[in-house]
């Protein structure tokens, strides 16, 4: 797993795709998988982030730590 290497334009296209559904958004790669984790909305949009993340990166192993949280206690985007 340690050939994934992470550019910051592709998590930042990412974080672009999610439309704001993902707060926090990081995506960390460790020596067995990648892993995700932030604060959503909704599951929706956990299984959005984990779909794009798959895409992006081909990955084979993904760990989604991914909180989600009810709306009213998000922040809101600028």
């Amino acid at each position: 797993m340690s050939s994934i290497h992470i550019c910051e334009e592709t998590v930042e296209q990412i974080k672009r795709m999610l439309r704001g559904r993902v707060m926090d958004l990081q995506i960390v790669v460790g020596e067995e998988c990648v892993m995700l984790r932030g604060i959503a909305a909704n599951y929706y949009g956990k299984q959005l982030a984990q779909h794009y993340v798959w895409k992006a990166f081909g990955v084979t192993s993904l760990v989604n730590q991914i909180e989600v949280r009810d709306a009213r206690h998000l922040k809101t985007q600028p």
